[in-house]
């Protein structure tokens, strides 16, 4: 575990205004060198393709009032971020949404998951939604641990929901009632 010093450095904000920094850092995080794309442990996403950092200013501008983006900072240095996607574009689905969180590799276990986590439920309770879902690997043990912490349940697994590397993954669906 991190140091309290280290951890009060730590400052989360929602990217209402990003600058071409803020998306230049943020492409960074998902398609730099400490990708969640590569390495041995792909436990973060079922993405398969790099982003170019045209495209995330696409997906930035997309995005509206209910749908932020949040970024945690240290030192100038995006160690994470957190997005409240759409979870299905019917009207009766208006009240849920969707979650998506990611800690560069090297900030994993040092409070960023837990912190996005507490700024995006803060967020979406604000905003209006009655329930936050959200998908993971079922081998994904950190995080599932975290999820629970932060009020979150098992509803179920879809079984081989997409391909990794050549093998079929399972995806665990979880969901909190705000």
């Amino acid at each position: 575990m991190v140091s309290w010093q280290a951890i009060e450095k730590l400052f989360v904000r929602v990217m209402d205004q990003p600058t071409d920094r803020d998306l230049d850092l943020l492409w960074y995080l998902w398609s730099g060198p400490r990708s969640p794309l590569f390495g041995k442990d792909r436990i973060a996403t079922l993405e398969t393709e790099l982003r170019t950092p045209d495209e995330r200013r696409q997906w930035m501008a997309a995005r509206g009032p209910r749908h932020p983006v949040v970024v945690a900072m240290t030192d100038g240095q995006v160690v994470g971020w957190g997005s409240l996607n759409a979870f299905n574009a019917r009207p009766a689905y208006d009240h849920v949404v969707d979650l998506s969180v990611y800690v560069e590799r090297a900030w994993r276990g040092r409070g960023v998951g837990k912190a996005l986590l507490q700024h995006v439920l803060g967020l979406a309770r604000q905003i209006g939604y009655h329930k936050m879902v959200l998908a993971t690997f079922p081998y994904n043990e950190a995080g599932l641990a975290l999820y629970r912490r932060m009020g979150f349940s098992p509803v179920g697994v879809y079984h081989e929901q997409g391909q990794l590397d050549g093998r079929w993954v399972d995806v665990l669906i979880m969901e909190q009632l705000l």
